[in-house]
């Protein structure tokens, strides 16, 4: 199974990511700076892009079964989640899951 995690390079994306790969999850990170890369395990794969660039999320999705939509608190939080949701569902075979910081946090300090 292949996932794209939002947000692989901050806290709880970085968290996700990790706890994907020791599950035998394929992870692939959307990144707004490529130089951000290196704060990522060697063994994901990086996509470059935005969440407000709808070419760019579509090129990430591409091949990916899984979608961890893992945005920050900001003003155009919504706007990020429905452009992302939007071609997930329009490209087919991407489950997407979404969630605030602070909740994905919680549950993985379980």
């Amino acid at each position: 199974m292949k996932v794209l995690v939002t947000g692989a390079t901050e806290n709880v994306g970085s968290l996700v990511a990790g706890e994907l790969l020791k599950r035998g999850a394929e992870v692939r990170a959307l990144i707004r700076k490529p130089d951000a890369d290196h704060k990522l395990p060697a063994s994901v794969e990086v996509a470059s892009g935005d969440l407000l660039d709808p070419v760019s999320i579509e090129e990430a999705m591409n091949g990916v079964d899984k979608l961890f939509l893992i945005n920050a608190v900001v003003a155009d939080e919504l706007t990020q989640a429905l452009i992302a949701y939007g071609i997930a569902k329009r490209i087919g075979g991407c489950d997407g899951q979404q969630a605030s910081s602070h909740r994905v946090g919680r549950a993985l300090l379980r």
